[in-house]
């Protein structure tokens, strides 16, 4: 009987581990999806006839 007890602690533990592991890889997925979508960089366009006031920075996808 003792010996299933501890068999079963044992998957538990082992359970709630994946879980965490789990957790983290979805998170640090997660983050890395985010920074790849919203990798923006700001670029000045030169040349325009619009006075320079009226010149506003476009954002583009990098």
């Amino acid at each position: 009987m003792e010996l299933l007890l501890d068999g079963l602690q044992l998957v538990g533990f082992l359970l709630v581990a994946v879980a965490i592991l789990s957790v983290l890889a979805a998170g640090a997925i997660g983050l890395a999806v985010f920074r790849y979508m919203t990798d923006r960089k700001i670029v000045i366009v030169q040349g325009s006839k619009r006075s320079r006031e009226a010149q506003a920075p476009v954002i583009e996808n990098a």
